[in-house]
């Protein structure tokens, strides 16, 4: 992957955690999050091929866009990627359901200014 190619990902990525504001407000939200997130089963081969990588699981088994492995990790009480080693269901929000409270995020962060 080309240096403008992650150039272009991070710019579009808006949701990654920015250690900041808008992780302050995930952490506020994390119950509203997992009520409405769908549960995914996680099994033996899922976990072959993913073990201790969740971005890659979200990426490429979901097909979802945004990054939010940071949220997943939360949602699911994992310290770090290796966490990601045992079968049963993993909390994933989808992609909308993040933007969604992304654009909340943005009106009240503009509102407050």
């Amino acid at each position: 992957m080309s240096l403008v190619q992650l150039l272009t990902d991070a710019q579009r990525n808006t949701t990654q955690d920015d250690g900041g504001d808008w992780r302050r407000y995930i952490l506020d939200h994390l119950d509203y999050l997992a009520s409405r997130s769908p549960r995914h089963t996680v099994d033996e081969t899922i976990l072959f091929q993913y073990r201790g990588n969740v971005d890659w699981y979200i990426k490429n088994h979901l097909m979802q866009q945004e990054q939010i492995g940071w949220i997943v990790r939360l949602l699911n009480n994992f310290n770090n990627d290796f966490d990601f080693k045992s079968t049963g269901e993993l909390i994933v929000p989808e992609d909308s359901l993040v933007i969604g409270l992304y654009q909340a995020y943005l009106t009240i962060q503009s509102n407050a200014q």
